[in-house]
């Protein structure tokens, strides 16, 4: 009878491998069971330069934002201007409103007495039409 295979046999990372190594250059280990699981990476030698470079960028990003800040306190003159601008634009809207008024008001009064001569017009039309008929019935 034939003795069945070990795991060793069947499985390589069981074996007693002094010689086998990870393609990163470790060595395996001869009991798996007492290898450390590496859940997080350990932080790089290198991190220090990305957070140099984080602090810089943001320090950039103050001075820029500093810088702007200063461009509109500097120039009150040209916010002034066009708030004068702006005001004057709204007087001259409120006088044409104004106007406008005025023109409806107007063109109300114009309708009006056009319907009072139209209904002089009709009157006297009724008028003729009556004399012309009293002098027609005498002769």
């Amino acid at each position: 009878m034939a003795s069945q295979p070990t795991r060793a046999a069947t499985w390589p990372a069981f074996e007693r491998a002094g010689s086998m190594t990870l393609r990163i250059g470790r060595t395996l280990p001869a009991n798996l069971a007492r290898v450390q699981l590496e859940l997080m990476p350990r932080p790089s030698r290198h991190a220090w330069v990305g957070r140099l470079m984080v602090l810089i960028v943001a320090a950039l990003a103050g001075a820029a934002a500093q810088q702007g800040l200063a461009r509109l306190q500097a120039q009150p003159p040209l916010l002034v201007a066009a708030l004068q601008g702006v005001q004057g634009l709204e007087q001259s809207l409120e006088r044409t409103r104004l106007q406008l008024r005025v023109a409806e008001a107007r063109s109300l009064e114009l309708e009006r007495q056009v319907d009072l001569l139209n209904q002089r017009l009709h009157a006297s039309q009724e008028e003729v039409t009556f004399f012309r008929k009293a002098v027609n019935g005498k002769r």
